[in-house]
């Protein structure tokens, strides 16, 4: 194993790193020594004032010759005296005599790792693990001792031998001593981060600085643009190093991979990978479950079970075989939710894709000697002490004294699917229409055009390939937009190169793939429109026997007529949107005031429409209380937006909140109609 260590990329990136960072200090010194040389001559130009004659202005004028090269000296050498502590106020610290299971696992692998111990080891309820420390400037060239963080809901979510090879590739970034130019670049990187973007305290400093009389603000005013001059030519250098950090980076990972193959296997992290980004959906589905009841103080018993209920759940959905109680995740299930094809950014990527990973694992071909199956949530001694205790953190959100009411896990998965059916068009589609319109085309019209068409079901017609070519299709459409975007002269941009289906493109070239991806719509477009004629043509056949033919054209009129009305309402907010974008612009003061008699037609418009909105029972019914609230608190009320020459943010809060009420109060409005208009098509098809 120890060739895949020191891989010929690793080594290359590794030399290529240290000669941006050669490139990187050589350059600032260049910098340092100019601005030590301005320092001194400033020194010497305010030695010469006071010489001339001692009075105020010459006082004040040394002074300020003199603090120009004492700022611009500071500026470069601020970043020294920097500290970089890590947030652990989520986190929560364990000993060896807590959990020794634990303990014993993370010693094993750091003695097979051959690295050191972590300083401190803590928990958080984070479906990852890290490595971190606090780090300075000079942490560069003294020893640290590293800490290691793990998310109890990432070992609830793998098995022990998973969980090893995951702590054992943490390990892996700092079991070799090359390892340590990554550490260099970092903290190269940080140095420039510093100079370019930490300033607020250097800002408040030189502020205060100019604040004391207009001689220092003069000085400061020449000192700051010198200092702008620096921060550009920082800028171009921190381009250059993290490109080569970025790409040291994705050969870091790939390295420390190799490491924990050989400590744990290729497979066992190969099956964590893929299963990751799933559980952590399971995760955030899960907390969203819960935020949506926040106002009902409704909290979990344990949060992990829960999310190992949702996990359970999306396994089903997607038809993943349990292996171990884990959903079993292949190569494929990554292209049921295709990607965009245009990428300016993989040259920036710290990480390498996935499936990236899995085939160089695969490649390394280590087979482990053990395999533990069991869960890694097993190897705490205190398990659902320790679910239980950050399930309650999860939930700091809330008021302290406010009531709560625990859900116990049954209780949970019933409320939990009732409402993903509640949100959910019916299942029959596949989710087909989550992501596309339903027809609305003339129904005579696509019953004529389908008559070639093959009577197929809605299995088919509504297939996994039919659904990710629909996906790939809405991608394909922003690709399209961003396209246009960068070969229209109007727009100034400075992207140079750009991937497109894994193709590197000059941006001249964005002409030639835009003709190409034009005529891959069209190809899609008329695709997707035989689907859709498809799946009318089996609905309306299966209503036809059962002597609904007549039902099925009112409720596809209905259909057509909800859709003509969300259409124009989405159109009427865009365009108030448009109307009041001058708010957040500079803008004089009399076109303030006739921006705001313009929109005053649109308001009137939007306030009929919610006051329409609130005649309908069933509609108010499937209204939040906020939105119900923000609504009320608008509709009927005449506010005045500017006044005196000045903003009234109060007013303006109510407006912007009540359209903002009304825009998602009637995008889940449209969407239950759509989806009662689905479901009748399925009763009277009987499917």
């Amino acid at each position: 194993m120890e060739n895949l260590y020191n891989s010929p990329n690793l080594k290359k990136q590794t030399y290529q790193a240290l000669a941006a960072i050669a490139f990187f200090i050589l350059s600032y010194l260049v910098l340092l020594a100019s601005a030590l040389l301005l320092a001194l001559l400033c020194g010497y130009g305010a030695f010469f004032l006071f010489s001339l004659r001692l009075s105020y202005i010459t006082v004040m004028l040394g002074i300020g010759v003199f603090s120009i090269g004492i700022l611009i000296l500071y500026f470069l050498l601020k970043f020294m005296f920097k500290t970089s502590k890590t947030d652990i106020s989520n986190l929560i610290e364990i000993s060896k005599e807590e959990e020794p299971k634990l303990f014993a696992l993370i010693e094993e692998i750091a003695d097979e790792v051959q690295t050191q111990k972590p300083k401190h080891v803590y928990l958080s309820n984070e479906i990852n693990a890290y490595v971190f420390y606090d780090s300075s400037f000079w942490s560069m060239f003294l020893p640290i001792r590293k800490n290691l963080a793990i998310g109890v809901g990432l070992m609830n979510v793998v098995t022990q031998q998973e969980f090893k090879a995951i702590i054992a590739h943490e390990f892996g970034h700092f079991s070799q001593k090359s390892m340590k130019v990554g550490s260099y670049v970092y903290n190269v990187n940080k140095v420039i981060h510093n100079l370019l973007f930490d300033n607020d305290s250097y800002n408040s400093a030189i502020a205060s600085w100019a604040n004391l009389n207009s001689y220092f603000a003069f000085f400061t005013s020449i000192a700051i643009k010198i200092v702008e001059g620096i921060q550009f030519v920082l800028m171009r250098l921190y381009e250059i190093v993290n490109l080569k950090f970025y790409a040291l980076s994705r050969e870091m990972e790939f390295h420390a991979d190799a490491v924990a193959a050989s400590i744990a296997g290729s497979q066992p992290l190969i099956d964590s990978l893929r299963r990751l980004p799933l559980a952590d959906n399971a995760f955030s589905e899960t907390m969203n479950f819960y935020h949506s009841k926040a106002k009902d103080g409704i909290v979990a018993e344990n949060i992990f079970t829960n999310q190992q209920n949702v996990l359970e759940e999306l396994a089903k959905e997607y038809k993943l075989p349990l292996t171990n109680k884990l959903p079993f995740v292949d190569e494929h299930f990554e292209n049921r939710f295709p990607k965009s094809r245009l990428e300016f950014n993989k040259q920036w990527m710290s990480h390498p894709e996935t499936e990236e990973r899995a085939q160089r694992l695969l490649s390394y071909n280590q087979i482990s000697k053990s395999t533990i199956n069991s869960k890694a949530i097993e190897l705490l001694q205190h398990q659902v002490e320790t679910q239980k205790l950050f399930s309650s953190k999860s939930f700091s959100y809330l008021e302290e004294n406010s009531v709560k009411t625990e859900l116990k896990e049954n209780e949970f998965l019933s409320m939990y699917l009732e409402d993903k059916n509640k949100n959910n068009l019916p299942a029959q589609f596949n989710g087909y229409y989550d992501f596309h319109p339903f027809p609305s085309a003339d129904l005579k019209a696509i019953l004529l055009d389908s008559e070639n068409l093959p009577l197929k079901d809605l299995t088919y017609w509504c297939s996994q390939e039919n659904k990710s070519n629909l996906m790939d299709y809405n991608n394909t459409l922003r690709d399209k937009a961003t396209l246009e975007w960068i070969v229209n002269p109007a727009n100034k941009t400075s992207i140079k190169t750009f991937d497109y289906a894994g193709q590197r493109y000059k941006v001249e070239d964005a002409v030639v793939v835009l003709v190409f991806v034009t005529q891959h719509l069209e190809k899609v477009e008329k695709q997707l429109g035989e689907i859709d004629k498809g799946i009318i043509k089996f609905l309306f056949q299966r209503a036809k026997e059962n002597q609904h033919s007549s039902a099925f054209e009112k409720y596809y009129e209905e259909h057509q007529k909800g859709l003509e009305l969300f259409t124009s309402t989405d159109e009427l907010v865009q365009t108030v949107y448009k109307k009041l974008e001058f708010i957040s612009e500079q803008t004089a003061f009399e076109t303030i005031v006739h921006n705001f008699k313009i929109f005053k037609p649109e308001e009137l418009l939007i306030k009929e429409k919610m006051n329409q909105l609130f005649k309908d029972e069933k509609q108010v019914s499937l209204l939040s209380e906020d939105q119900h609230k923000a609504m009320l608190n608008y509709k009927d009320r005449e506010l005045v937006y500017f006044e005196d020459n000045a903003y009234d943010q109060v007013a303006l809060d109510i407006m912007f909140d009540a359209i903002q009420a009304y825009q998602s109060a009637f995008n889940y409005i449209w969407f239950d109609n759509r989806k009662n208009i689905l479901s009748n098509f399925l009763a009277l098809a009987k499917y």
